[in-house]
């Protein structure tokens, strides 16, 4: 495995302590990544003609008009930009987060979703997305495809900005159009009133760490350099973070 990515695993899991070091090898992969990026132009144009031919399947995200609480009254998930601030929760308490990182905008597909309704809220959401659950008296994450009727969800009560619990109701199977996501600095965001991760495939808690450095280069490295490093690819994701994500999937599997 390449020493950069080693070095951004071990970053994201805290072994560098030090603020000083975490910075310098978050810059030194940064640039070693924008480097590669130059130099593997043709083999992204080939990786992303090969990635469209699945946009009808089950995807990482939520579809168009899935409604979010933001601090400048945009309504829409899709609506969101870098540097708005979305409603989530930090612990108990409500919160808003900044959004960091456009993930998915694709406009002109339609993809498969599950609908997932508890008793006054409904979901469209991707199978492998990680909603917030009811486990015993504590809470964590279940990918949307492991929600079984029942199961209990947490809801935001936004006339009275409440939080409740409600079982699920019904799951189905269902198209929608769009696919669209966002990357917050929390990792959370509400959905439809519906508390939900902003990430798939991976658990929560494995991938918010490993993107720690990426989060902090964010906030203080040079507009200029972000765009670069940052680049999206024909689904508006940037190259990093798919590829990242395509690295972290094995990694999870082994712990």
């Amino acid at each position: 495995m390449p020493v950069e990515v080693l070095k951004f695993l071990h970053i994201g899991r805290g072994i560098y302590s030090s603020t000083n070091e975490v910075f310098l090898h978050c810059i030194e992969l940064l640039l070693t990544l924008t480097s590669r990026m130059n130099l593997c132009q043709n083999f992204m144009k080939f990786y992303e003609g090969l990635n469209r031919q699945y946009l009808t399947q089950p995807r990482k995200c939520f579809p168009k008009n899935t409604v979010v609480t933001t601090k400048n009254n945009k309504t829409y998930l899709d609506e969101l930009e870098d540097g708005d601030y979305v409603l989530a929760w930090d612990e108990d308490k409500l919160d808003f987060t900044r959004v960091w990182c456009k993930t998915h905008h694709i406009e002109d597909v339609r993809s498969q979703y599950l609908q997932i309704d508890t008793e006054t809220k409904r979901l469209e959401i991707s199978h492998r997305h990680f909603v917030l659950f009811k486990d015993g008296d504590k809470k964590d994450f279940k990918k949307a495809e492991d929600v079984k009727i029942g199961d209990v969800l947490y809801v935001l009560d936004v006339d009275q900005l409440k939080v409740n619990e409600e079982e699920v109701k019904a799951i189905e199977e269902v198209e929608c159009e769009g696919v669209y996501n966002v990357f917050t600095d929390s990792g959370r965001i509400i959905a439809n009133g519906i508390f939900c991760s902003v990430y798939s495939e991976v658990h929560p808690n494995l991938v918010h760490p490993m993107l720690a450095p990426l989060r902090a280069a964010h906030s203080i490295m040079p507009t200029v350099v972000m765009k670069k490093v940052m680049a999206p690819n024909s689904e508006g994701q940037p190259h990093v973070i798919k590829y990242g994500g395509d690295i972290l999937k094995p990694v999870a599997k082994l712990l």
